[in-house]
């Protein structure tokens, strides 16, 4: 039982220490992300910019064991600000209803004109993670009740296995005092109860007396019994 209860909560532990430590992590980010997205959008400008080219590619993963297929999508567009003309810049952010040739607003930093961000991206990636990192920390938060639920079982068990085998211990030891009581009534009804009995002490005597001149017989017969310590006929 010790032993299942420390690796059950050795399992625990990591569990609740791994998610909890990325639900953090996905937090910080998501306010990472929030600050950033606030103090970009104070200098950000917008501007036109034209999707040249959609790049798709798979990427295999697993899942339980089992492979996974997924799509991912490189977005490049041409864009001008404050005077100067960039080509072929990686937006960093995809949506299905993007296409080649599409028109999209971007926005731009003026102290850094070839940083961009597609109109909503920063929003969306707040968001995201921040979602992510509730579900993730809420998961951890789980993990801690059904540890305790499971400790108090374990508790819960153990101390009904404690009574069963104290239980177990009076009943037996019950039965050895009974068993003895009972031997010692019946010690004490064999010593102390009235014990009937028929005694007969039958004995002849012929004997010659010179004085008196005559033969004796005599014969005694007694029943009866004793009750606490008196004879009774």
């Amino acid at each position: 039982m010790s032993n299942q209860k420390n690796s059950s909560s050795l399992v625990f532990n990591i569990l609740i220490i791994t998610f909890g430590i990325v639900g953090l992590g996905l937090i910080a980010g998501s306010i990472a992300a929030f600050i950033h997205a606030k103090n970009f959008n104070k200098n950000a400008k917008p501007t036109e910019a034209t999707i040249v080219e959609i790049k798709s590619y798979t990427e295999h993963y697993y899942v339980g064991g089992k492979k996974k297929l997924r799509t991912s999508h490189d977005v490049y567009v041409d864009y001008e600000a404050e005077g100067d003309s960039y080509t072929y810049v990686p937006l960093g952010y995809y949506t299905s209803n993007m296409h080649k040739g599409d028109k999209i607003t971007v926005y731009y930093d003026p102290a850094n004109t070839s940083y961009i961000v597609a109109e909503g991206a920063l929003s969306l990636l707040t968001i995201l993670l921040g979602v992510m990192g509730a579900v993730f920390s809420l998961v951890s938060i789980l993990f801690i009740v059904l540890k305790k639920k499971l400790a108090s079982g374990l508790s819960a068990n153990a101390r009904n296995n404690a009574t069963i085998s104290i239980g177990a211990n009076s009943n037996a030891s019950y039965g050895a005092l009974n068993y003895n009581y009972n031997n010692y009534n019946q010690s004490n009804s064999s010593q102390y109860n009235p014990q009937s009995y028929n005694h007969q002490n039958t004995y002849n005597g012929s004997y010659n007396s010179q004085e008196f001149g005559r033969n004796d017989e005599h014969t005694d017969s007694h029943d009866g019994y004793y009750l606490n310590g008196e004879y009774h006929k």
